[in-house]
C-alpha cells in the first residue's frame, strides 16, 4: 500500500495508522477530519501526489452525488471545486456545462458556479473565458473575494503584474487571507520564472515578499546547474 501511493516512512510508530489511512482511500472511502488533519501535520497531503490526488478525487465524487440527489446546487461547486484540486479540470468544466443561470435566483451561488468554472478554464488555460466568468461573478456578487482572487491570478497568468496586484488587494478588502494569495502566486512563479514578476513582487512589499528572493536564487542556481 506504501508503494502504491509512493509514501516514505521512517518512524515505524506512523505505519500502522497511516496504513488505515491509505486502505480507506484505496477503497474510495471518505477520511475524517482528524485524518485529514493527520496527514497536513505529516506533511503527507502535498499538492499533486497520489494521496492528494486521490483525497480529492474521493471528496468531489461523493460532492457530486451529493448534488444528483439534493439538486442543491452548492454541491456542485463544491464537487467543482474538489475536481480541481484532483487534476481533472476538464472534468469541473462539465458539472458547469449548460447552467440555465436565469433559473438560479442567489446571487452569491451565481458568483460561485462562475467563479469556480472560471478557476477550470483557467487551469485549462483557456484564460479569456476565465476572466470573462470573473468578471460576471463580481457582478452578480460583488462581496465574495474568490473572484477578485482569480482576477489578480489572471493577470499574473498573463504579464499584467500591477492589474492584477490591484484585484488581490481587492480580495483581501473583501476578506481573503493574504498567505492564501502568497501560495496562489507562488504557484504561479514555479510554472513562470519571469524575473519581471520578481522584481514587481520585491518593489510591491519587500518585507512581505522576502521568500520571493531565495526563490530566485534557487531559480537561478538550478538553470546554471
Amino acid at each position: 500500500m506504501f508503494k502504491k501511493y509512493d509514501v516514505h516512512i521512517s518512524t515505524k510508530s506512523l505505519d500502522s495508522y497511516l496504513y488505515d489511512i491509505l486502505k480507506n482511500l484505496n477503497s474510495n472511502k471518505r477520511l475524517n477530519d482528524t485524518e485529514k488533519l493527520w496527514l497536513i501535520e505529516n506533511k503527507l497531503l502535498n499538492r499533486k501526489t497520489k494521496i492528494y490526488i486521490q483525497y480529492f478525487t474521493i471528496e468531489a465524487e461523493f460532492f457530486e452525488k451529493e448534488f444528483k440527489k439534493s439538486k442543491n446546487y452548492w454541491n456542485l461547486v463544491n464537487a467543482s471545486a474538489q475536481w480541481r484540486k484532483a487534476e481533472k479540470p476538464s472534468h469541473a468544466l462539465t458539472l458547469t456545462d449548460n447552467l440555465d443561470m436565469e433559473n438560479i435566483k442567489p446571487a452569491k451561488l451565481k458568483s460561485a458556479l462562475l467563479t469556480t468554472r472560471g478557476g477550470a478554464l483557467r487551469d485549462m488555460n483557456r484564460l479569456v473565458e476565465a476572466e470573462k466568468c470573473a468578471h460576471s461573478a463580481i457582478v452578480h456578487y460583488p462581496d465574495r473575494h474568490d473572484p477578485y482572487t482569480l482576477l489578480g491570478a489572471l493577470c499574473f497568468d498573463t504579464g499584467r503584474y500591477a492589474e492584477g496586484t490591484i484585484w488581490f488587494e481587492k480580495a483581501v478588502e473583501k476578506g481573503a487571507k493574504p498567505q492564501d494569495q502568497d501560495s496562489e502566486i507562488r504557484r504561479i512563479l514555479q510554472k513562470n520564472h519571469d524575473p519581471k514578476l520578481i522584481a514587481h513582487l520585491l518593489n510591491t512589499d519587500p518585507s512581505r515578499f522576502a521568500w520571493v528572493k531565495s526563490f530566485a536564487n534557487k531559480v537561478v542556481h538550478r538553470n546554471k546547474g
